[in-house]
């Protein structure tokens, strides 16, 4: 039958019951780093309506994070420089608003 907004009892003469149930809208992430690094959590990541994701970047020792691109537009990069304690610092990509997946 799918989903209802409303349904009526008609001509009502014997004792019913009605169940309404929901589901939260979920969204789809997909997460890749390049070569050279990682990014975690990786893959497909599902995500529920409202909340909130974040994403570990992580470069292999002697590279840097050239770029990260959110939805195809750069957010930027950084460098790992002397006054970082390792070269594997990480840091947390923001996350962009899904499309939703049904």
């Amino acid at each position: 039958m799918g989903a209802v907004a409303s349904y009526t009892f008609t001509n009502v003469t014997a004792n019913h019951t009605i169940v309404a149930s929901f589901t939260i809208d979920t969204y789809s992430i997909t997460a890749t780093a390049g070569a050279n690094g990682s990014i975690d959590p990786s893959g497909s990541v599902t995500v529920n309506y409202g909340a909130d994701q974040s994403f570990d970047i992580t470069p292999n020792p002697g590279f840097n994070v050239a770029d990260v691109l959110v939805d195809g537009s750069s957010v930027g990069g950084w460098p790992t420089t002397p006054s970082r304690p390792s070269p594997r610092t990480t840091r947390s990509a923001p996350r962009s608003w899904p499309r939703p997946t049904r």
